[in-house]
């Protein structure tokens, strides 16, 4: 696996630290995982309703592959910013050793990027909930290995002889190769040919992924199916050695992401099997997260304690249901935690019962089943340009995502204590229609109130001395920062992660404002009956030098002159409107740029106007 000298890696992404907290970094940027998982090209042939009749092959298509491109539109029609996409092993590889098929990746990754959308690829190989499907066998349209694999001697078989099934789908556990034993050299082989799979598909995604759609990396799907996995026995060291090697497939590759493991909730909430996890932590296994499928926010949260307890340097759940009432109260509680949450899955392509004359119900699809969408759409009617009606617990959601993501890389980096979850702990179904609820941040307490369910989140960032806040309303809620003499404003951050002020929010004499649908709002303090600005000084690297990014706004009802001082110098802004804001980078030539402040003196030739006033705001060190 090694690369040609002239061959040159590109790390796309890794695990990043913001003192206690662990992050994804993607092309240097803090990015927060939030996405929905999608069934892949098995889309392409129904959603198995009657159980009588699923399909045991590929030979009855009910989808033009075309049709996958609907996936990722309404995944971003749902305000998501990750695919998470089941990929079987034989998708990319489907009949021979060596000979690959890259089509159905380069659609994937054209239409992420179409799309916006980043691609987290979820791995059915040769363990997928405990093994693998094979083709014109039970759910054989799932099938997960190429057909030169398939031959008998790779699989488990019992005492009499018989295939080993495990799981409901009936799948099948690879032989493991066990030094010793009679059959180590067809495992060993099988591996072998799983690795080098998944390796040239990095590969391949770095001649075609120009613009690093793809992200991350999943290592198998829930192996801790397979028998004797969470054991601690021989089969647990060789399948650590295995996933290990599985990882380095990509690690080694010219397209290097972050790769991680999903474990199954039963499991992981075991102590001993919980630790035995934790081992599978190496080079090539970046973190680990549990497929949790709890409704309670508080259980979710109790979930990602556990991962933080394995020493996952993400806490991480990768599933849970994507057609729960409490899909914003989730990911709110969650991130509060230090945490990160996938949804399972976008449609009722799986797990889904019913029929027409009954009603179809899925308890996993994101845009929801008869029982909760009016003239609810299935997936396979889905058409490119119309957007599906969604839940309300979607539309939620969707809401709070659309807030989410004017300040992504805020949230990805967040440390637990700088961030609080409102109306968020319990069910949906017992949220209260009004509440009034108050959390301490390091900002000054947050204070929150609603008349109906809606659910909020604030956020404190040390170096803009900021608190940030949103909901999933689709009116406004009341937020109230108990800081000296608040300025609130609706804005987002730009690419570049510098503030973009679009309104001045009007403060209460009680210190309370009203932020609306889809608006991220943040909280400066004033300064009093002077003449004030709102004012963040923010660092980062150019050219491996520090800059200092400094903003202010005029917090005040008359034009004043700006004049804003630092250790790398003064710029002055004159005649600044009341609510504009004004911006400039200071040059330092440093690599390390210790902390220190900036001075806002904030006067005014206007009639009436209040004296002068400096406002000094502290800024962190920084080193490129």
């Amino acid at each position: 696996m090694a690369k040609p000298v002239d061959e040159k890696p590109v790390v796309v992404s890794s695990v990043a630290h913001n003192g206690t907290k662990g992050y994804l970094e993607v092309d240097g940027k803090p990015f927060p995982i939030s996405g929905v998982q999608n069934f892949g090209e098995w889309q392409l042939y129904g959603n198995g309703l009657d159980p009588a009749n699923i399909p045991t092959d590929r030979s009855d298509q009910i989808l033009d592959e075309a049709w996958l491109e609907n996936a990722f539109e309404k995944t971003a029609a749902a305000g998501f910013k990750t695919a998470q996409i089941e990929l079987g092993w034989n998708t990319i590889q489907p009949e021979r050793e060596g000979e690959y098929d890259w089509h159905i990746i380069d659609k994937y990754v054209e239409w992420g990027e179409k799309y916006d959308l980043k691609l987290d690829f979820v791995w059915f190989g040769s363990n997928g909930v405990g093994g693998a499907v094979i083709d014109g066998e039970h759910n054989g349209y799932i099938s997960t290995v190429p057909t030169y694999l398939e031959d008998p001697k790779y699989w488990q078989e019992n005492a009499d002889g018989n295939p080993v099934r495990v799981s409901g789908d009936q799948r099948h556990p690879p032989k493991l190769p066990i030094p010793g034993e009679p059959y180590y050299d067809d495992a060993r082989y099988l591996f072998d040919q799983e690795q080098a799979a998944v390796h040239a598909m990095f590969d391949h995604l770095a001649e075609v992924d120009t613009t690093h759609q793809t992200i991350l990396f999943q290592l198998y799907n829930e192996p801790d199916a397979y028998p004797y996995f969470s054991t601690g026995g021989i089969e647990t060291t060789v399948w650590r050695q295995l996933v290990d090697e599985l990882g380095a497939a990509v690690k080694t590759s010219n397209y290097v992401v972050a790769t991680r493991m999903n474990f199954q909730r039963g499991n992981f909430a075991n102590d001993d099997r919980r630790a035995r996890y934790a081992t599978f932590l190496s080079e090539n296994v970046d973190f680990i997260g549990v497929d949790s499928y709890d409704h309670n926010p508080l259980n979710q949260v109790g979930y990602i304690n556990m991962v933080h307890e394995t020493g996952s340097p993400i806490a991480y759940i990768p599933e849970t249901g994507g057609n729960s009432n409490e899909k914003s109260p989730v990911l709110a509680s969650v991130l509060a935690a230090g945490g990160f949450v996938d949804f399972w899955m976008l449609n009722d392509a799986w797990a889904t019962t019913g029929t027409e004359e009954t009603g179809i119900r899925s308890g996993f699809s994101l845009y929801g089943d008869d029982s909760n969408v009016e003239n609810f759409q299935h997936y396979y009617d889905w058409k490119l340009g119309t957007i599906p009606a969604m839940p309300v617990s979607t539309q939620r959601l969707q809401n709070f995502l659309v807030g989410m993501e004017q300040m992504p890389e805020l949230v990805a980096k967040a440390e637990v204590g700088t961030m609080a979850a409102f109306n968020a702990s319990k069910t949906a179904r017992d949220q209260p229609t009004q509440t009034t609820e108050t959390v301490s941040l390091p900002g000054g307490d947050v204070t929150f109130s609603t008349a109906t369910k809606d659910v909020g989140f604030a956020l404190y960032d040390e170096d803009t001395l900021s608190t940030y806040v949103i909901s999933d309303t689709f009116d406004d809620v009341e937020f109230t920062v108990d800081t000296d003499n608040p300025v609130a404003e609706v804005g987002s951050f730009d690419e570049d992660g510098v503030w973009i002020r679009e309104e001045t929010l009007e403060v209460a004499s009680d210190g309370s404002f009203h932020v609306g649908k889809d608006q991220l709002a943040r909280v400066i303090s004033g300064n009093g009956d002077d003449l004030s600005a709102a004012v963040s000084g923010e660092t980062r690297c150019v050219a491996q030098k520090a800059m200092l990014a400094v903003s202010a706004v005029n917090a005040n009802e008359v034009p004043v002159t700006i004049e804003l001082t630092t250790p790398y110098g003064a710029k002055t802004f004159a005649n600044v409107a009341p609510g504009k804001s004004v911006f400039h980078s200071f040059t330092t030539r440093l690599r390390e740029m210790p902390s220190g402040a900036v001075d806002a003196t904030v006067t005014s030739d206007a009639d009436g106007a209040p004296p002068a006033g400096t406002v000094t705001r502290t800024y962190s060190g920084h080193t490129c």
